[in-house]
């Protein structure tokens, strides 16, 4: 079950005048009547690294209203329609949905995991990643002595360092790693004493 075109371009129009941050975008969505898969594709798939879970949140819950499953009290709870307004029919409906954030990051793990495989990812290591010569040369180490340093694996290491918690630094295909720095994190040292807590306690 799907609104019909009139109702859904009203609720367009109220989205775009009174809604959050990002209502331009979920008036987009009524607009094109998109469905919740449709949302997935443009702004988790398609946006690759640049995805935004507030944006896709907020577009999913567009697409939610398309499709019945809430209503615009939903979607605008903050909005206190005027009683005398033609806004006022659209809160004659009422709906209610949820999607869990488990899910999410489930379908957003797939995707990650498509990326790396169609090698989409690597643009990303390329960019976060520096050259040896911006090093101090005697501070450096390999991957494989930061990962026994840290006692992390190279999935954590990798990771911390795509998201810039972690410097790593490349010559042609070896990365490299400054002790110095790697000592000086504050996601190795949470790491290292979360690893000594759980030693103590088992």
């Amino acid at each position: 079950m799907r609104r019909i075109k009139t109702e859904l371009m009203k609720a367009a129009r109220t989205v775009e005048n009174h809604g959050g941050p990002y209502r331009k975008e979920q008036a987009e969505v009524i607009r094109m009547q998109m469905s919740q898969q449709e949302v997935f594709q443009r702004y988790v798939v398609d946006a690759g690294e640049n995805r935004n879970e507030d944006l896709y949140y907020a577009a999913l819950d567009a697409a939610k209203y398309v499709d019945c499953t809430i209503s615009i009290n939903d979607l605008l709870p903050d909005y206190d329609v005027p009683e005398d307004s033609e806004e006022q029919e659209l809160y004659s409906d009422s709906g209610s949905g949820t999607i869990s954030r488990e899910a999410y990051i489930a379908l957003l793990r797939r995707v990650e995991r498509l990326e790396r495989l169609m090698g989409i990812r690597s643009d990303k290591n390329r960019l976060t990643r520096k050259p040896v010569s911006e090093a101090i040369a005697n501070d450096l180490i390999s991957q494989a002595e930061a990962l026994k340093l840290i006692g992390c694996g190279k999935t954590t290491i990798k990771r911390w360092a795509d998201e810039g918690l972690i410097q790593a630094y490349h010559e042609k295909t070896h990365v490299f790693y400054s002790l110095s720095e790697l000592m000086n994190s504050e996601i190795v040292k949470e790491h290292k004493q979360k690893k000594k807590d759980y030693g103590r306690n088992h």
